[in-house]
């Protein structure tokens, strides 16, 4: 990286928040390259001009490209979170490769109906609870398995008292 290219980077890192927020870095041609986000938008993005970033190739090609930079500040690193996988399916930047799909974000459900089950969907229907990043974070987040939750949600007399299983 050249040296006033470099200087003029650190110049717009000094700038930057010390909170959460979006970052997008620019080629020669004002093309997006690549998008992340940060707990602290300074440090992260200062990190890229260091020593340590080289380490990688594929990081030090990215910071050989880089010529501009524009920052999102955002209130919660959730939101940062959340605008990045905006930002990246909008944009996709050749060096962001996980986000650039077109799935959006899983969500735990509960349906309205008189016995109520929880599923995991892509979609906005329903009383749903927070989006998660992958499905898999839903399985973190409810150990049991959705059908033993429904199971509690049926009245008593929905089950037989003989054998233990439900009426049909």
């Amino acid at each position: 990286m050249e040296k006033r290219r470099k200087k003029k980077l650190l110049e717009k890192i000094s700038n930057l928040p010390s909170g959460p927020g979006v970052y997008l870095f620019r080629d020669q041609e004002g093309r997006i390259i690549y998008i992340g986000k940060a707990v602290s938008l300074r440090n992260r993005v200062r990190w890229y001009l260091s020593k340590e970033s080289f380490s990688e190739p594929k990081t030090t090609a990215l910071v050989n490209e880089i010529v501009d930079l524009e920052f999102y500040p955002t209130r919660t690193e959730a939101e940062a979170f959340f605008l990045e996988s905006r930002f990246v399916k909008t944009y996709q930047p050749r060096y962001n490769v996980e986000l650039r799909d077109d799935k959006t974000f899983p969500f735990l459900r509960i349906t309205r109906e008189r016995f109520p089950r929880i599923e995991i969907i892509r979609g906005r229907k329903g009383l749903l609870f927070w989006p998660f990043y992958s499905s898999l974070g839903i399985e973190k987040s409810a150990p049991q398995p959705a059908s033993d939750i429904s199971a509690r949600l049926l009245p008593p007399y929905f089950f037989n008292r003989k054998k233990g299983s439900a009426l049909s």
